[in-house]
C-alpha cells in the first residue's frame, strides 16, 4: 500500500513541491495548491492545507506592513525632533540606521530562508520586528529609538524578499505573474498609506 501510495501522481506533486521549496518543507511553506498533473487535472488538496489564496493575502498583508514601516518615519522626522527637542539631522538618524540595516540584513536573511525555510524566517523577522516596532513607540530618548527603529528595520527586511521567493517556489509559473503583480500593488498601498 505504501509503495503504490508513492506512485500516485498527487503523491509526487508533494513531494515535488517540497524538493522546490527546501529545508522549509517541514513548516508548511512547501504545500502547493492546484499543481497539474500528467493527465491535466488538478492534485487533490489535504484537508487543513491553507489555500492559495488566503497564502496570497498574508503574503500581500506582509508586503503592505513592510513598505509602510519603511517609509512612515520620513513624514514623521519633524515631530520626532520637536519631541526630543534635537535638530531634524539629529532626528535623521533614526531613517538612516533603519534603512542601513534594512539593506545589509537581507542577505543574512536569503542564507537563513534558504537554510531554514521562507515561511519560519518570515514569521521569526515579523515577531520580532513587531516587538521592536512596540519598543520604539515606547523609546524614552532619541538614542534608543534610533535603536529600536535599527533593529525594526533589520528584522522586517526579511519579509518582501523572502515573500518574492515563496511566491518562486510555491506558485504554477502560469500564475506567478499575477500573484506578484497583487504583491506589488499591497506594497504600493502600504507606502501611500505610509505617505498619504
Amino acid at each position: 500500500a505504501v509503495a503504490a501510495a508513492d506512485r500516485s501522481p498527487v503523491d509526487r506533486a508533494a513531494r515535488g513541491a517540497a524538493d522546490r521549496v527546501g529545508p522549509g518543507a517541514g513548516d508548511g511553506s512547501a504545500r502547493r495548491l492546484g499543481h497539474r498533473l500528467p493527465g491535466g487535472g488538478l492534485a487533490a488538496v489535504p484537508v487543513g492545507v491553507t489555500t492559495e489564496q488566503s497564502q496570497v493575502r498574508l503574503l500581500q498583508a506582509v508586503s503592505a506592513t513592510s513598505s509602510f514601516d519603511r517609509f512612515v518615519v520620513g513624514p514623521l522626522l519633524l515631530t520626532i525632533a520637536t519631541d526630543f527637542g534635537v535638530t531634524l539631522a539629529g532626528a535623521a538618524a533614526v531613517a538612516s540606521l533603519y534603512f542601513l540595516l534594512y539593506g545589509l540584513s537581507q542577505p543574512v536573511w536569503g542564507l537563513c530562508s534558504d537554510r531554514f525555510g521562507r515561511v519560519r524566517t518570515m514569521r521569526v523577522t515579523l515577531c520580532a520586528a513587531c516587538v521592536f516596532g512596540v519598543l520604539s513607540s515606547l523609546a524614552p530618548t532619541l538614542e534608543l529609538l534610533v535603536l529600536s527603529r535599527a533593529l525594526t528595520g533589520a528584522c522586517i527586511a526579511a519579509a518582501v524578499p523572502s515573500a518574492l521567493v515563496y511566491v518562486g517556489d510555491v506558485v504554477p509559473f502560469v500564475r506567478r505573474q499575477s500573484v506578484l503583480t497583487d504583491l506589488n500593488a499591497a506594497s504600493a498601498l502600504g507606502i501611500t498609506s505610509a505617505i498619504g
